[in-house]
């Protein structure tokens, strides 16, 4: 790659990075939250603001593929096993004991909350012990998508419906005043989510597989076998730039305040992150990548695993809920 392309990447990337943090900051995004709300709160517009986002992503996937075949690939996928079912219930335990998910852990962090510097040390350890369980080799392209066909077309065009029918019929975003880019407000759900989705949907396109599960994970690889290459710099920018992102949307949304640690919050987040690490490299895919990458790939393990996970997480809120008096 010449250098001049590089820094085009690296710009890109890095400014689309910022951008998809800021808006998990900006609109405390979170699966655990979402389907808490659903499950306890007969509240499902958090969790069809996750559905926006899958489609807002497929919106940016599917095109970029079929115009740049060889730059621009969908996500493998992979066949399925007993393992894919268990990985997937052991990410909605992990994300439930952690109280938050990728997506989640990001925006807590970027506000101060350090016992969620544990989810990082136990997502560490996770990505270290997965390897001696699981190794995923049979991953392969679901060719039918990666070209403009009857099929992905149809298949676009749901993604648009989804999309139409969220942002613009139901208005969401111009009732919610988020335009305005000085409101201190928390965000509309399905603005972040949208924002999410078409950001996150270009990184896949531009750097391929990213994200601080896979600076983690490739970390904890390198540990293992020191002769394994390194994450690419644009992968390890990006993800930089994510954090900073929400950084920012902490400090301008006047939540920024460092907590005071409490070691058993650390700890069972500690356990929570060990989890989702774990799982998030058997499946393979962390909730972020499953929902902006696999899932609008139409990668069927995405698919299940990301159920699995999220009806694990729902059964486990429900028994754990208790109502306000």
């Amino acid at each position: 790659m010449q250098l001049s392309q590089l820094i085009i990447i690296l710009a890109a990337s890095m400014s689309l990075a910022f951008t998809m943090g800021f808006a998990i900051g900006r609109g405390d995004i979170c699966a655990v939250a979402a389907v808490n709300y659903w499950i306890n709160h007969n509240r499902a517009s958090y969790l069809r603001a996750f559905i926006v986002a899958t489609a807002s992503a497929g919106l940016i996937l599917l095109p970029s593929a079929w115009v740049f075949p060889d730059v621009v690939s969908l996500s493998y996928t992979y066949k399925l096993s007993w393992m894919t079912f268990i990985a997937g219930a052991l990410f909605g335990l992990g994300a439930f004991l952690n109280g938050a998910c990728v997506f989640g852990t990001i925006a807590h962090l970027s506000k101060g909350e350090i016992n969620y510097i544990g989810t990082i040390a136990g997502m560490f350890i996770g990505a270290l012990l997965a390897p001696l369980v699981a190794s995923r080799t049979d991953g392969y392209y679901f060719v039918e998508l990666s070209k403009p066909s009857t099929l992905s077309l149809f298949v676009w065009l749901v993604f648009v419906a989804i999309v139409f029918h969220e942002l613009a019929l139901k208005h969401y975003l111009i009732k919610s005043g988020n335009f305005i880019s000085s409101s201190n407000r928390i965000w509309n759900p399905t603005l972040s989510m949208s924002v999410i989705g078409i950001t996150g949907g270009l990184l896949y396109a531009i750097i391929g597989n990213w994200g601080y599960l896979t600076v983690l994970s490739h970390g904890a690889a390198k540990l293992v076998n020191p002769y394994m290459p390194d994450v690419t710099l644009q992968v390890f920018t990006a993800t930089a730039a994510l954090i900073f992102g929400a950084i920012v949307a902490a400090w301008k949304t006047h939540r920024l305040k460092i907590q005071k640690p409490c070691f058993l919050l650390f700890f069972r987040k500690l356990v929570g992150g060990l989890f989702i690490s774990f799982s998030a490299i058997v499946i393979p895919g962390g909730n972020d990548a499953l929902l902006l990458y696999g899932i609008p790939s139409l990668a069927p393990h995405a698919f299940i695993a990301y159920f699995i996970m999220l009806s694990a997480l729902a059964v486990l809120l429900k028994i754990d809920y208790k109502p306000e008096n």
